[in-house]
This record gives C-alpha cells, structure tokens and sequence, in this order.
C-alpha cells in the first residue's frame, strides 16, 4: 500500500510570524512488495492566511497553487518520492501556526476503468 506524510518547517525559525517562509514536504512511499502504482496524483491545498510562494514548488508542480498539483508517473515497490513547496505567512498568532501544521494533502490512484 501507499502511506503519505507531510511536515512542515518555519525557515525563519519557529513560531511562524507574519512574512515568514514556511517549507512544507510531502512524502509518499509505496510499501507493497509487488505492485507499481502508476499515475499518481499528489494535490495539496494552500492554508488560508498564507500565500505560495511563486515557483518554490519541487519539482515543478502539474497544476496551481489552488491547489498545487503533482503526477508521479510510476511508483515502484520500496520506492518513495518527495514534493516540496514554501508558503509565507499572511496573518500572525497561533490560529495560522496550527494552520500550517494541520494543512492536509492527498494522493488520488486511478480507479479501474477510469482513464488516467
């Protein structure tokens, strides 16, 4: 199976103040011993209060920012694979610091019999 995790980082050094940077990586690691997941689709949504940050997106992303967009076009067994962005902080206190740690991301398999 797929398991998915996403950290966040202040650049700037914690807490997150108005105009500071946050790096948010995303790591998705197939566990299976014997199935390549092919066509992925990472998205992850921009947390209200915050801006992206204009081409901070690795690898470039598919589609954005609202919200980035990412395809990976094959997974092998054992294989991980990681996307990054950075977003800055628009508004200050700990409602937008528990926005940046709880800002969730998703990964979508094609379903049988749906084109890819």
């Amino acid at each position: 199976g797929l398991t998915i995790a996403k950290g966040a980082a202040d650049v700037d050094g914690p807490p997150p103040y108005e105009g500071d940077v946050v790096q948010y990586a995303i790591t998705v690691t197939n566990f299976s011993t014997d199935t390549t997941h092919t066509n992925l689709v990472i998205q992850d949504a921009i947390p209200y209060g915050t801006t992206y940050v204009q081409d901070s997106a690795a690898p470039p992303q598919a589609s954005g920012p609202g919200p980035l967009v990412w395809t990976v076009d094959e997974l092998a067994p054992g294989e991980a694979c990681r996307v990054s962005r950075e977003i800055a902080a628009a508004l200050i206190g700990p409602r937008l610091s528990r926005r940046c740690r709880q800002a969730a991301a998703s990964v979508d398999l094609p379903l049988p019999g749906r084109p890819a």
